[in-house]
């Protein structure tokens, strides 16, 4: 596992909900950018697995990533994954990305987990989830350290102190 730092550096808590299973990004009320799920694990287990999501899923544990989720991409899905040296009360944390919205064929195009979160089979209870909105908090990603805004956002151009006023 490599290192994440804090995401919640660049979250503000009052975008912040508890909720008995993850929402959705429109339950949220956030129409595009990432969300960050948090749990605090009661029992550990092998194999953590979520059957709907949309689009990307980045999996930590205590902040150390643990790998990435896929819904669909080139043909390709992953919807599992094992947490290895997972223990009670770890963190687990699941930062979901919202990579646009589909414009035909449907309406309902729901983004988030979608679906209960599952521990060998399991399912996760009371969730945090803490909207996090590219646009609104560009700013505050400069306060990331550069390894966490490389890994999470490979796209973004270098930032300079005091470049976005």
């Amino acid at each position: 596992m490599e290192p994440v730092d804090d995401l919640t550096q660049v979250t503000n808590e009052a975008n912040c909900v508890t909720a008995p299973l993850p929402l959705t990004f429109e339950q949220l009320d956030q129409p595009f950018g990432f969300v960050l799920y948090t749990k605090k694990l009661n029992t550990c287990g092998k194999k953590l697995e979520i059957k709907q999501f949309k689009d990307f899923a980045y999996v930590t544990l205590n902040k150390n990533r643990v790998g990435t989720l896929v819904n669909s991409y080139n043909g390709k899905s992953v919807h599992s994954l094992n947490l290895h040296g997972c223990k009670q009360g770890d963190e687990l944390g699941i930062l979901v990305e919202n990579q646009g919205r589909q414009t035909y064929e449907t309406i309902n195009d729901f983004k988030g987990i979608l679906s209960e979160v599952e521990l060998d089979g399991k399912p996760l209870h009371d969730w945090k989830q803490c909207k996090l909105s590219i646009i609104h908090d560009y700013a505050n990603i400069s306060r990331l350290p550069a390894n966490v805004v490389s890994l999470f956002f490979p796209t973004l151009p270098p930032l300079k102190p005091k470049s976005i006023y």
